[in-house]
């Protein structure tokens, strides 16, 4: 799904037949959530473990509550998630075509970067090859 958005923006599918794609629907808000969900779930004991199969059969109990959680949402006052909701589908519209919003800032700087660069030195980016994890002393 997430492909998809990205294909339709720089395909200027988006932009193109906008009023079709100008409002993110609650139904494609599900489905990320839903990936979202795989992918803590995959990442829960801290080391990756890939789900067998991302498949309806599989997540679709997920799915239908994020679904039903947002419809909910959403009857609470349609204007307001409707707003939002464009709001979304610009955000992402602008950062496709390349542009930033402004007053964006990074997060890693000074003492952080620092020890990260540190840490990445000491790293094979084989993790289990490392024989502890240094990066779980960092303060940010």
């Amino acid at each position: 799904m997430l492909v998809f958005l990205r294909y339709i923006f720089e395909s200027h599918m988006a932009t193109t037949f906008e009023g079709y794609f100008s409002t993110i629907s609650l139904p494609m808000l599900a489905c990320v959530c839903t990936m979202v969900r795989v992918s803590l779930m995959e990442w829960s004991t801290g080391k990756l473990e890939k789900v067998k199969k991302f498949s309806e059969q599989s997540f679709k109990v997920y799915y239908d509550a994020y679904l039903k959680d947002l419809e909910l949402w959403h009857s609470m006052k349609p204007s307001v998630s409707l707003n939002i909701r464009r709001k979304m589908f610009d955000k992402v519209k602008a950062k496709c075509a390349g542009k930033t919003e402004t007053g964006v800032t990074t997060h890693i700087s000074g003492k952080v970067e620092d020890e990260l660069r540190a840490q990445m030195e000491a790293r094979t980016g084989d993790t289990s090859d490392e024989s502890s994890d240094p990066g779980s002393d960092v303060d940010c």
